[in-house]
């Protein structure tokens, strides 16, 4: 009996050891070794491997909202919404202009200089994030404005939880505001705190006086990753942090060692930055940047794509468009599981220009390249 007794413990304790270390928190779901991968001679992928067909909307030109880059964007049913990090515009799926959402200004209802922009369907508010602190909210049908709050903190980045919830990240060091060890803060439509993450690695690595943080949603999970870090996180629609993906870059300089200041100079070309992540339910969308910015330089860009299911990591250029025989693509964002990219005027008239006897995607897309000039606001795409 005694016997018996024993053996169960063994088994008992065997098992529960098992599941301790199924969730070792240093263990990833997606390990990718850009430095090896870097190393490789680029691979060709074809557009055609993850789409059928593309649409291009061209984004009406007129002095109430002239665009000569997107920073973000969002697409709804009805809508796409784009912003400049000065203003914030909606136009109809046809590309008419319907109009801009708040203004430039120091009132109430007015934004900053610097802004970002998160939608939430559900509700069917926008907000607008003005650094370091403000929040407007606005009607998502009507672009009027509903209500403002400021937080307590320098904000990052933020995006909105299944829940409704807003989920604010802050900068890796608080210059602005009280610093804090908390890198998150859960907050309600109104600005009340409801839960905040600390991260008790600030009290020893406050060297990094930029730190900004990437985000992007993926389902019902937030993603997360600190600029020059090597790290993805995801939080989960319960708000608990967990680790997603591993990116091994072999630096000479270990981000918790690095010091970077704004007019340092600071050169190190051989440096690997991971400065966007993009996601579908099959493939990571890597951007890579070798070498940090200093005056007068701009890093090397590099695309990585991961094929999650047979993890291999690819070096590319953009992909080929075998689709239309347009302009080689790399998504800018991921919409609803869509990829979405856009192209400046320019660039357009210029790969026509070098490649007139292939160009055909306009044929199918209901615009003629001949109808836009250089000046005109960014043509959207997007892949399905």
């Amino acid at each position: 009996m005694r016997s018996i007794t024993l053996i169960f413990i063994l088994i008992i304790g065997f098992v529960s050891c098992s599941k301790k270390r199924s969730f070792n928190e240093n263990e990833t779901i997606y390990n990718l070794d850009i430095r090896s991968a870097l190393g490789t001679e680029k691979q060709l992928i074809k557009l055609s491997e993850f789409a059928e067909k593309i649409t291009y909307i061209p984004l009406e030109t007129n002095s109430n909202c002239l665009l000569k880059k997107i920073s973000y964007l969002h697409l709804t049913k009805d809508y796409i919404f784009v912003s400049d990090t000065r203003g914030l515009y909606q136009f109809d799926m046809k590309g008419n202009f319907v109009r801009q959402i708040s203004t430039l200004g120091n009132g109430p209802k007015e934004h900053g200089k610097r802004i970002r922009f998160r939608a939430d369907e559900l509700n069917s508010e926008i907000y607008i994030f003005s650094y370091p602190n403000k929040i407007l909210v606005n009607s998502l049908e009507t672009g009027e404005f509903i209500r403002s709050f400021r937080v307590k903190f320098e904000v990052a980045d933020f995006e909105i939880s299944a829940d409704g919830s807003l989920v604010f990240f802050t900068k890796e060091f608080n210059h602005i505001l009280n610093q804090s060890l908390s890198e998150i803060f859960v907050v309600d439509k109104f600005g009340n705190v409801h839960d905040s993450i600390s991260n008790q690695n600030r009290k020893k690595n406050r060297n990094n006086v930029i730190g900004y943080v990437h985000t992007y949603k993926s389902k019902q999970d937030i993603m997360f990753m600190g600029t020059y870090k090597d790290k993805l996180y995801k939080l989960t629609a319960s708000k608990k942090k967990e680790n997603y993906a591993a990116f091994h870059l072999d630096n000479n300089v270990n981000w918790e060692k690095l010091i970077i200041e704004p007019q340092m100079g600071n050169r190190m070309d051989n440096f690997l930055n991971i400065v966007k992540i993009l996601e579908t339910s099959d493939f990571l969308f890597v951007t890579v940047h070798e070498g940090i910015r200093s005056p007068g330089k701009v890093p090397l860009k590099h695309q990585i794509l991961y094929q999650k299911k047979s993890n291999e990591v690819l070096y590319t250029e953009e992909l080929v468009n075998d689709v239309d025989n347009g302009p080689s693509f790399w998504p800018s964002f991921v919409v609803n599981g869509k990829l979405v990219g856009y192209y400046l005027p320019l660039q357009l008239i210029k790969d026509k220009d070098e490649n007139a006897n292939q160009f055909s995607f306009e044929e199918s897309n209901g615009f003629s390249i001949k109808t836009i000039s250089k000046n005109d606001n960014p043509i959207i795409a997007i892949v399905e």
